[in-house]
């Protein structure tokens, strides 16, 4: 059991690092292009990486008896990424300045978006996952900028 949680914990902790490491390497792109291209890249790696696949397993479907050592590890973590989405987005974009309304609200809303592609990828594989993300992705977007809604889009 202590192997488990303790395999479990490194995992979680390396997927943080990927997530922050992720938006380090991409801020001379629009913010637009970082967020969509993270979710792409979220989605990449479950199809590839073996690692984020039992991640993500691990934080939909805790085995039962490890459910409250799963949960009091992942809690921790998500709210750490809602917290640097929510900074990321209060920047701003490094072409287009503040375009966000409200920066949390958005982080909050962009790790919903993250959580249901990841549930796509899950049950129903790549290609319905990548439906579901080119469906949500424009309606997010318009959602969280302060884009006029007569703008061309």
């Amino acid at each position: 059991e202590d192997l488990f949680l303790q395999v479990l914990q490194d995992v979680f902790q390396r997927q943080e690092k990927l997530m922050v490491g992720y938006f380090l390497n991409h801020t001379d792109l629009p913010l637009e292009q970082q967020l969509h291209g993270f979710l792409e890249n979220s989605l990449q790696a479950y199809q590839g990486d073996d690692e984020v696949r039992f991640f993500m397993r691990m934080a939909f479907f805790p085995p039962s008896t490890f459910y409250d050592e799963v949960m009091a590890m992942l809690y921790p973590l998500l709210d750490e990424q809602e917290n640097n989405l929510s900074r990321l987005l209060a920047a701003g974009c490094p072409v287009h300045g503040r375009i966000i309304r409200y920066p949390r609200k958005a982080a909050i809303a962009f790790m919903t978006l993250l959580d249901g592609i990841h549930l796509e990828a899950v049950y129903g594989g790549e290609e319905r996952a990548l439906k579901r993300l080119t469906a949500a992705w424009p309606i997010f977007w318009l959602g969280v900028t302060k884009q006029s809604s007569n703008s061309k889009s």
